[in-house]
């Protein structure tokens, strides 16, 4: 399993800036999230990040650990640096596998495009049971809810 920055790092290296395939915090956020919902997925419930939990924030999943880090970017892109936390030599081939995948699928979208894409679907709707739109809170996307509802698309795919 991988670091939560590892993966960000990863997909930041990804990045082209001044294109649709820059990366905002929002977007970075969504991406890894996919990646980590989509590795679950194909590999039977194996998370791919080990060392955060998601919380069902107002604008989508949120890997608190990595708002922390990249929360002072606010809507600006962030652009690649060695000098970012993370280890990307750190990730296994099937790891990258998947983040290629995810930014082939999802890398062109918006921030706020993968944040409205996310509040459709069962994992984060159902973290938010009990709260309106706009209220805050923090209860978790587990791993388990995330097969339930990747694992069936996964296998339709395949």
């Amino acid at each position: 399993m991988a670091s939560v920055y590892d993966v960000a790092k990863y997909f930041i290296s990804l990045s082209e800036p001044e294109t649709d395939r820059e990366i905002t915090h929002l977007k970075l956020q969504k991406l890894v999230y996919y990646a980590h919902a989509w590795h679950i997925a194909a590999y039977d419930g194996d998370p791919l990040v080990e060392d955060d939990n998601i919380e069902a924030w107002i604008h989508g999943p949120v890997f608190p650990r990595l708002y922390r880090e990249y929360r002072h970017y606010g809507y600006s892109q962030i652009n690649y640096s060695e000098d970012l936390i993370g280890n990307i030599n750190a990730l296994h081939h099937n790891e990258i596998d998947i983040i290629h995948v995810v930014w082939e699928i999802y890398g062109e979208f918006s921030g706020k495009y993968l944040e409205n894409l996310t509040h459709t679907e069962e994992p984060w709707i159902n973290a938010r049971e009990g709260h309106d739109n706009f209220d805050y809170g923090n209860n978790v996307i587990t791993n388990d809810d995330l097969l339930h509802y990747y694992g069936p698309l996964f296998a339709q795919m395949i």
